[in-house]
Parts: structure tokens; C-alpha cells; sequence
């Protein structure tokens, strides 16, 4: 499979592409992509300004991207950052720092590339307001692995006595992991490492062996890439 829109099983769905919203060749404007300036911090909102651990974003810079569709490149030229905390692709048409930043348009009719890696957005029950971005690790002949990145948020912390310090914000990564299948039904791998091959049904017992002969940790990413890349070529 080569980037193919999905459907989440009990949970996620989309709608099906259309295209009416583009034309053939894709000439569209800056403006169609590009929904509004930047947030703007308000009162609910957290200051990254602020002193903290960890980070809002998956990385710290804005980096060469595109957006794409399964066989064409729709839009280059751009610098995308991913703001995992407010689950937002921040995007510039330049890399310097006078230029504004945007808010990347949600939408499921377009894959987003920030380097070598590539993203997909996918509505949460038609709804694009409560959908999601899915980083695609692996995309096999039968199954994908898709991986859905968080933040949890504690806020900042001041100190009671002038015998502490001030504990600042902090963002702590939480990744899942999910596999594809070629019916476009989508399931998360426990985070249990017991649990981990319970997704993998027949092959259960097959897989069991070769992770023991691997010695594989699949709490690990790259440890599980391999897991699923062989699992794939059993299919």
C-alpha cells in the first residue's frame, strides 16, 4: 500500500476525496491550504515562551516540506512545523523570521511532508474539527503502521517557600501506534509488550518466536518497524 486513505475501525472516519475541491493540475493558491495567521496566545492558552521541559512540537525549527496526494506533489516550496500540542501543522513560505506564520489547512485530501517524513490528517467521525495527525512509519504491500503523537501538558508549577524553585511547564510525549490493513481498517498495538502480538491474531505464535530469536523490544520503534516489515512479507 502507498499512502492510502483509511477508515478506523469504531473509531476514526473520513470522508471519501473529492475532486471537485481542486482542479486536474492543481494550481491552486497559497489561500486555499492556509486557513488563517497563527494563534494568537489568549487567556486558556499556554505561552511557549515560557521556560519548559520538553517541547510543544515534534521538532523545534520549521523544515523544508510539501504537500502531496498518493502520485502527485500539490504544493512545495514551503517550511512546515508541527505543533503536536495543539495538533496544528504550522507552515511559512519562507524560512526567515519576519515572514507569518499559518495554520496548514485540515483536510484527509492531501499528505503532508516535513522532510522524509509524511503525514496524514484523518477526521474523527466526519468531524475534521476533532480529527487527528498519523505520522506513516511503514507503508507495506498489506499493512501500514501509523503513528499518532501527543503532548500532556502540565502547567508551571511556583514555588511555596523561597527553599523550592519554580517547577516550570512541561510537555511529555505520548506516541500509539497503530497498524493498517489492506481493508483500510485501522488497529492500535497495545502498549503492553505483552500485549503487543495480540494484533497480529493467527500470526500470533509465528511472530512470538521470531521476536524471541531477534531478541527484539517492541517498545521500541525501530525494533517494531522490523517486526511489522516482516510481518508484512508473510502475508
Amino acid at each position: 500500500m502507498k499512502y492510502l486513505f483509511i477508515l478506523i475501525a469504531f473509531i476514526l472516519t473520513f470522508n471519501a476525496w473529492s475532486q471537485d475541491v481542486y482542479s486536474r493540475n492543481y494550481a491552486v493558491r497559497e489561500a486555499d491550504f492556509y486557513y488563517n495567521k497563527h494563534i494568537k496566545l489568549g487567556a486558556n492558552d499556554v505561552d511557549y515562551t515560557l521556560k519548559s521541559i520538553g517541547s510543544p512540537y515534534a521538532y523545534p525549527e520549521f523544515l523544508p516540506g510539501a504537500l502531496l496526494t498518493s502520485d502527485s506533489v500539490i504544493h512545495k516550496n514551503i517550511y512546515l512545523r508541527y505543533n503536536v500540542h495543539r495538533n496544528e501543522m504550522e507552515v511559512k513560505t519562507s524560512k526567515t523570521e519576519d515572514v507569518d506564520v499559518f495554520s496548514l489547512l485540515k483536510s484527509p485530501d492531501f499528505y503532508v511532508k516535513i522532510k522524509e517524513k509524511v503525514y496524514e490528517f484523518v477526521p474523527l467521525n466526519g468531524k475534521v474539527e476533532d480529527g487527528t495527525y498519523f505520522e506513516i512509519l511503514y507503508s507495506g504491500d498489506h499493512v501500514d503502521l501509523y503513528k499518532n503523537q501527543t503532548k500532556k501538558y502540565s502547567p508551571p508549577v511556583k514555588a511555596r517557600t523561597s527553599l523550592q524553585g519554580d517547577i516550570p511547564q512541561k510537555f511529555e510525549d505520548v506516541n500509539k501506534y497503530y497498524i493498517v490493513t489492506d481493508e483500510g481498517l485501522l488497529y492500535e498495538i497495545p502498549s503492553s509488550k505483552r500485549a503487543k502480538l495480540d494484533v497480529f491474531n493467527v500470526k500470533k505464535e509465528y511472530l512470538e518466536k521470531y521476536v524471541k530469536k531477534n531478541r527484539l523490544n517492541l517498545g521500541d520503534e525501530k525494533d517494531l518497524l522490523r517486526l511489522i516489515s516482516h510481518y508484512d512479507s508473510l502475508l
